[in-house]
């Protein structure tokens, strides 16, 4: 699966990471790709190199959802 994070913040400080199929998934202004993944886990250790605070989409990446921080 594909994945990205938005690059713009939520009013929490989180950067939401999405599946490239997700229906909330950020224009491209907002996102940058973080690439190929067997797992969000995967995804999420990639975006925190770059982002501090990072959280899964509830809708689709729900194994990582308020459970990272």
């Amino acid at each position: 699966m594909i994945y990205f994070v938005n690059i713009l913040p939520q009013s929490n400080g989180d950067h939401v990471i999405h599946t490239e199929n997700c229906a909330h998934l950020p224009n491209m202004r907002q996102r940058t790709i973080l690439g190929y993944f067997k797992t969000s886990m995967e995804a999420i250790e990639v975006a925190k190199k770059n982002y501090a605070k990072c959280n899964g989409c509830r809708d689709c990446s729900e194994a990582i959802y308020n459970n990272y921080n």
